[in-house]
């Protein structure tokens, strides 16, 4: 998996917070990164996701918290491609709260 590139979208600047419930958010509110798709570890599992969330409510909440290097997080419907992980198989649909990103890595349940 080490030659895989995932492309996720982050937060370039954060929203105008004066504005209230009508936060200013532009294209250049964002930025698209690649980073490489790490090896998985015992336990984790990799994701492709599938779609995502886009709701109101992000501009008020989410993006003032979100940190600007990570990729926006949002429900999310993804496809397990890989999986080191006993509960989870190759094939498994599954949704969660993972990142505006082509793939996401789930840890191991402690």
């Amino acid at each position: 998996m080490n030659n895989m590139i995932n492309r996720l979208v982050t937060l370039s600047a954060r929203p105008d917070q004066n504005a209230g419930s009508h936060s200013q958010l532009s294209p250049d509110s964002f930025k698209i990164i690649e980073r490489p798709v790490p090896e998985l570890g015992p336990g984790e599992v990799l994701l492709a996701n599938m779609y995502l969330s886009l709701d109101p409510y992000m501009a008020a909440y989410s993006f003032s918290v979100q940190a600007l290097q990570d990729a926006v997080e949002a429900r999310v419907v993804a496809r397990v491609v890989a999986s080191d992980n006993a509960d989870l198989a190759v094939g498994d649909v599954v949704w969660g709260f993972f990142g505006w990103e082509l793939y996401t890595v789930l840890p191991a349940k402690p």
